[in-house]
């Protein structure tokens, strides 16, 4: 066996070389994990202030007092939400003085029920729409010790008693059967009060360059850009233009609040236009469509021999359903033009 200090130099030295190569090897590991791992915190973090924002600007809030006959409030009576259209429950339960409230509700039909020892269950059909806080109050009735007393109330919408907002909502099904030129959401909501769009401007600068004129609306008697766009939770529209950006289709639109005066302070605009998008359901659902303008499909004029040429067609599809019922659920929509 070979003694250490007899062996050569150039070995000493390719086993030290090699000893630093490793420790080099270590200590890089342990700085890229532990970047991995700052990095990981970051995207989390976003994340986490991405669904803040959605739930302050694409959901809607119920709330609510729950008393007895005599009037007295309940304390500590449980309240949950159920979405018809994805099996999701919300649930929470009365304070002191009996009054509950559940944030932070996507837009969608609910059941809620409200639950007490001693007490009959109650519920009731309602929807919830976005950026607007529902009050439904609820007065339980004394149960019998061998029997549960159920109130239907049936298909009632909770009022908008708990803020000053001005607004409108279009839901999916009303925008596509509202008469549209060239299947523009924009255009349709000139059919709500104080909505316009603003023609004075659309060929002005940098609208007419981007050609964003029939995305620019003024609401409430402002002026041009006192607008504010957004899609599902996030700010839609082009700095430069202060126009909408993405233009969703009709047929994928959910719902669409359109708020005129009084908008909230979480908001950039006195006005805004807030539009989500559809999700999955717990049912599979989907539609196939083709808008089209052919001159072959028109008649000549009285006072013409030729007919103008026009080819224009819209086309597209959407499908959703659920992954997992009552925990995900996907949508898809693909839309042409030709």
């Amino acid at each position: 066996m070979q003694d250490w200090n007899k062996r050569p130099a150039s070995e000493h030295l390719q086993s030290k070389g090699k000893h630093n190569e490793n420790h080099l090897e270590k200590k890089l590991a342990a700085i890229l994990g532990q970047h991995a791992q700052q990095a990981f915190g970051v995207i989390v973090v976003a994340l986490a202030f991405s669904a803040m924002s959605y739930g302050q600007v694409g959901t809607g809030t119920l709330v609510g007092t729950v008393t007895d006959p005599s009037g007295a409030v309940l304390p500590g009576t449980s309240v949950s939400a159920t979405s018809s259209a994805t099996g999701q429950v919300r649930q929470t339960v009365t304070d002191s003085a009996g009054i509950y409230t559940l944030p932070s509700l996507p837009p969608s039909a609910y059941t809620v029920t409200i639950t007490k020892s001693g007490f009959g269950t109650q519920t009731t059909q309602l929807d919830i729409l976005i950026d607007q806080t529902g009050r439904q109050d609820f007065s339980l009735q004394i149960a019998s010790a061998s029997s549960t007393v159920v109130v239907q109330s049936g298909n009632t919408v909770a009022l908008e008693t708990e803020s000053h907002e001005v607004a409108e909502n279009f839901n999916g099904a009303t925008l596509q059967n509202l008469p549209q030129t060239g299947r523009n959401v924009f255009s349709e909501l000139e059919a709500a009060p104080n909505v316009t769009n603003d023609v004075y401007s659309n060929d002005a600068g940098d609208i007419g360059f981007f050609g964003t004129g029939a995305q620019n609306l003024t609401i409430g008697g402002t002026v041009f850009g006192n607008t504010s766009y957004l899609q599902d939770g996030v700010l839609n529209y082009n700095l430069l233009t202060k126009t909408a950006n993405l233009q969703p289709t009709p047929e994928d639109v959910n719902e669409v609040n359109v708020q005129a005066n009084g908008a909230s302070a979480r908001y950039d605009e006195p006005g805004v236009v807030n539009i989500v998008t559809k999700g999955g359901t717990n049912s599979f659902h989907g539609q196939v469509y083709d808008y089209l303008q052919n001159d072959d499909l028109d008649a000549t004029g009285y006072f013409n021999t030729t007919k103008q040429q026009q080819r224009y067609n819209q086309f597209g599809a959407s499908i959703g359903g659920p992954i997992l019922k009552n925990k995900l659920q996907f949508f898809f929509a693909y839309d042409g033009e030709r």
